[in-house]
């Protein structure tokens, strides 16, 4: 039963099949007729949940929920002290288990052995159990060393899955409190995004109204200008909805996008800046071919909004008299991987700084905090990819790139 290995490198998405398939392989090779995995719910003085179940005989159905106090008092017991038990028979069950007896005889248990799971000298999460059935089972002490080893495999996984479930937690909130000081940043060039259309409309209402006013109203021209109108709503509509969409707290919600549409929003949010400092953005992506990703919505542009907005701060820094341009480019870059470039003409990255870019608290900007490209980094590996500083300036080129990857929608990263 060597388990270790399969579990050292398991994904945290795959902790729950494998510890059912490794439920299944103990009890098969042991003769055992079920085991069950109990977490502690929401409540843990109260209530014990099966989450992971191996019990292939036909018997009344396996509770899924248990008020530990009432259903298993002394059990209860047991596990909020970290202490294991096993009996060979129900009948070897101390008086004061007459409550924990009376409910594993419902269940038609014969015998049972409970392993608390936990980690290090922490509060249990929880309760392995393996039972027999069919017959009484003696429990030898090296099968209970065995089964120990199985438990605490099992309690590191867990574990593991709890902290990665609590890290991506922590990375949401980081990442949308860094979107929100991203549109501290851009509050001026939004307002312009905004008045450009709101303005439109104003306009195009005064010379309806002015048209309403002669005898014979021209129908065709106030026609053409409700379609104005109703264009100049739909953009000042779309700007809000992308803020709404950046600024809204979320978790990681992966889905099939494509990938123009998604770049193409972060231009509309960014243009106005660009175009106030006399920067050219360039955008490619649509003439690469329609290329759809499997990613979060909110956390790519997030990603993408923090790269440009660095492009257009770092090309403010050259002279004037040089081209200002931001490129943003993509390729499909094989094993089911789709690579987004985005470079400038910039002062581009000094050779010392190359290799710290993407730490954290380090920043080539006087007034940056140096978490952006941090959080980019585990944005973007959040979703399967990686991200890295390109050889543009190493070679010669001036100005700097960034080039991120992101999985496909036919197939996700190895």
């Amino acid at each position: 039963m060597e388990l270790s290995t399969r579990f050292v490198n398991v994904e945290p998405d795959r902790v729950d099949s494998e510890i059912e398939e490794a439920q299944r392989q103990v009890c098969e090779c042991l003769g055992l007729d079920a085991s069950l995995l109990w977490q502690w719910t929401d409540d843990p003085s109260a209530r014990l949940k099966v989450t992971h179940m191996h019990r292939p005989l036909a018997a009344p159905p396996a509770p899924t929920q248990a008020e530990a106090r009432a259903a298993f008092p002394w059990t209860y017991e047991h596990v909020l002290a970290g202490r294991m038990y096993a009996h060979a028979s129900l009948d070897d069950l101390p008086p004061e288990a007459a409550c924990d007896k009376a409910t594993l005889q419902r269940y038609r248990v014969r015998s049972n052995v409970g392993l608390p799971l936990r980690v290090g000298g922490g509060a249990p999460l929880g309760l392995l159990t393996f039972n027999t059935m069919r017959e009484p089972r003696a429990w030898t002490d090296a099968i209970i060393k065995r089964l120990q080893l199985v438990a605490q495999i099992f309690a590191t996984a867990l574990a593991r899955k709890e902290a990665h479930a609590l890290a991506q937690v922590r990375l949401c909130q980081l990442a949308h409190l860094n979107r929100v000081a991203a549109m501290g940043e851009l509050t001026t060039a939004l307002a312009h995004e905004l008045n450009q259309p709101l303005g439109a409309i104003l306009r195009n209402a005064e010379a309806a109204e002015l048209l309403l006013q002669a005898a014979a109203p021209d129908l065709a021209e106030l026609r053409a200008i409700v379609v104005d109108i109703k264009h100049d709503d739909a953009r000042a509509g779309g700007v809000i909805d992308s803020l709404r969409r950046l600024l809204r707290y979320r978790n990681i919600e992966p889905q099939t996008l494509e990938l123009a549409l998604l770049v193409d929003e972060v231009v509309a949010i960014v243009q106005s800046r660009a175009t106030s400092r006399s920067i050219e953005v360039v955008n490619k992506v649509g003439t690469a071919g329609a290329l759809s990703v499997r990613c979060d919505r909110v956390q790519v542009q997030q990603v993408l909004l923090n790269l440009l907005m660095n492009a257009i701060d770092a090309i403010s820094l050259a002279p004037a008299t040089l081209p200002s341009c931001v490129t943003i480019d993509a390729k499909e870059a094989g094993d089911g991987l789709v690579e987004v470039c985005i470079s400038d003409t910039g002062p581009g990255i000094a050779a010392g700084a190359r290799g710290k870019l993407f730490e954290p608290y380090f920043t080539t900007k006087p007034t940056g905090m140096g978490m952006g490209l941090t959080i980019s980094r585990s944005l973007i590996e959040a979703q399967g990819g990686r991200i890295w500083v390109g050889d543009q300036g190493a070679s010669g080129q001036r100005g700097a790139s960034i080039h991120f990857t992101l999985p496909t929608a036919a197939g996700e990263a190895p």
